[in-house]
């Protein structure tokens, strides 16, 4: 679903009505939150970048070290054992905590093909997303997605369409200029 509204018009409000209906409904819905930031509008996969690390319960800075636990933790609740630890990896890579790469591996091999890199990230996220959605609905916000980016929103829309029939709903809000992006 897409809002869009100029400034002042009530996306906020709709935003937080939303949610507080959202979160009262049985089962639970696990609600990610990714928001745009003006100063880093355009920065590939910072929007969804938020939401991850939203979802893996992580603070801006703070140790490495307790970044990658919550992060290997949170992927460790639903994704098979074997996919794990490539998912947690290249999660760290979209939000900013990155893991060492043992030599030959899948993580060193992207960090030297920017293309290779994309689809490890795509499919990281689609994979932990997947697990989630299975275990029980995820609700994606994307909140003033006109400072966001445009992987964001290609990743998101892969998603959507491999996941088709998983108990996931994206709702973003935005300015009417998002339209001419």
């Amino acid at each position: 679903i897409l809002v869009t509204g100029d400034a002042g018009m009530g996306k906020s409000r709709l935003l937080y009505e939303f949610l507080r209906i959202a979160r009262q409904t049985a089962p639970p819905i696990d609600v990610w939150i990714g928001r745009g930031d003006s100063l880093a509008a355009g920065s590939a996969l910072a929007l969804l970048g938020g939401a991850v690390r939203g979802a893996c319960g992580l603070q801006e800075g703070g140790p490495l070290e307790d970044r990658h636990s919550k992060i290997r933790e949170r992927v460790a609740r639903h994704t098979r054992a074997g996919d794990a630890g490539r998912i947690a990896e290249f999660l760290g890579e979209l939000v900013g905590a990155p893991f060492p790469a043992a030599a030959g591996s899948p993580l060193q091999a992207a960090r030297q093909d920017a293309r290779l890199m994309g689809e490890q990230l795509r499919r990281a996220f689609e994979d932990f997303l997947d697990a989630e959605t299975a275990a029980h609905p995820v609700l994606l916000l994307l909140e003033d997605l006109h400072c966001g980016d445009r992987p964001t929103v290609r990743f998101v829309h892969a998603a959507l369409r491999n996941l088709k029939n998983r108990p996931l709903l994206v709702l973003a809000l935005a300015r009417p200029e998002v339209e001419e992006h």
